[in-house]
């Protein structure tokens, strides 16, 4: 990718992350992202000046980031080694998603 479209990518990002702060708050979590209704993505894609797809895309990323973290914070609190690479994973969360994100 250029340099441009980076920036321009870069840009678009921060104005639908500014979007959400100012319709959810600033502190909002995955859990009230996905709580979001129509109405309130509608707000954030009038302010971001943007789509409903990429809204929803953003907030997609979000949560899946949000259940990588999650991953790497039961691995390292169980002494398991980190992933170094997407297969690996790829393969963490096929081994350990049922303990990971259990609530126990």
């Amino acid at each position: 990718m250029s340099n441009v479209k980076e920036l321009q990518t870069t840009k678009r990002v921060a104005q639908v992350l500014k979007a959400v702060s100012e319709i959810v708050g600033p502190n909002a979590t995955g859990e009230d992202l996905s709580r979001l209704s129509k109405k309130e993505k509608l707000k954030i894609c009038i302010k971001a000046e943007t789509s409903m797809e990429e809204v929803n895309g953003m907030i997609q990323q979000f949560e899946a980031m949000q259940m990588m973290h999650q991953m790497l914070r039961y691995r390292k609190k169980a002494g398991k080694p980190l992933p170094k690479d997407q297969a690996a994973l790829k393969m963490a969360m096929a081994e350990d998603s049922d303990k990971a994100f259990s609530r126990e």
